[in-house]
């Protein structure tokens, strides 16, 4: 009897994980989902627990396959609401119980802090976006300015789905959809920013090379 052959897609969302088996034509055969929590602790901040994303995930991908034990998976794709910064250490760790989300507004004072330099519209326009407390970028500073002893030990930063992608296959990387919403990329060719990085220094070392456009620009430095 011939194995079905399926896509395992992983979504990361504000309210919720899911994981999906899909054919080869586009047709969703299962999905399994879990709940995740969102937290305010007060006004301006949205927070998650990174480790529930991938417990979660963990727990919809076992249901799946337990459902569907003849699948084979030809490959994996995840995908995940943006702009959260994970800090993490060398072990893939995170270094803190709850991250901000997209909506999450602490970085206030680090947006304003780079909107007052005399080249910031430039900076702005080779990031390709106005400066704004979403970015990832001023939530990396926003660890240095607040939590510098998370910021030092960081091995790196990662988005959401980029942190459960380490997870899954140890590696360390981002794509040019996600460090454009950092802040730290060129909006015309893709990279890391040598203009950009220098100029708030928010990242060093620690965001992660990012693949396809990006493959042959090496982490900020």
């Amino acid at each position: 009897m011939t194995r079905p052959d399926c896509v395992l897609a992983i979504d990361i969302g504000t309210q919720s994980t899911r994981a999906a088996l899909v054919t080869p034509d586009g047709v969703i055969a299962d999905c399994a989902t879990s709940p995740v929590e969102l937290f305010a602790p007060s006004p301006g901040r949205a927070e998650q627990d990174p480790g529930q994303w991938w417990q979660t995930t963990v727990a919809n991908v076992r249901a799946l396959l337990a459902r569907n034990p003849a699948v084979r998976i030809r490959a994996v794709g995840t995908g995940a609401q943006m702009h959260s910064a994970v800090p993490v250490d060398a072990t893939g760790e995170p270094l803190v119980p709850r991250v901000g989300l997209w909506s999450d507004k602490r970085t206030a004072a680090q947006v304003a802090a780079f909107s007052s330099w005399p080249d910031a519209d430039k900076l702005a326009g080779k990031a390709g976006n106005e400066p704004l407390p979403a970015w990832t970028g001023f939530k990396i500073a926003w660890f240095r300015d607040e939590m510098p002893g998370v910021y030092e030990r960081a091995k790196a930063f990662v988005a959401p789905k980029d942190f459960v992608n380490l997870r899954l296959c140890g590696e360390l990387a981002t794509d040019p959809s996600e460090a454009s919403g950092t802040f730290l990329a060129d909006a015309v060719t893709g990279q890391w920013s040598p203009e950009l990085r220098p100029a708030w220094r928010p990242a060093r070392r620690w965001w992660p090379a990012a693949a396809t456009c990006c493959a042959s620009c090496s982490p900020p430095g």
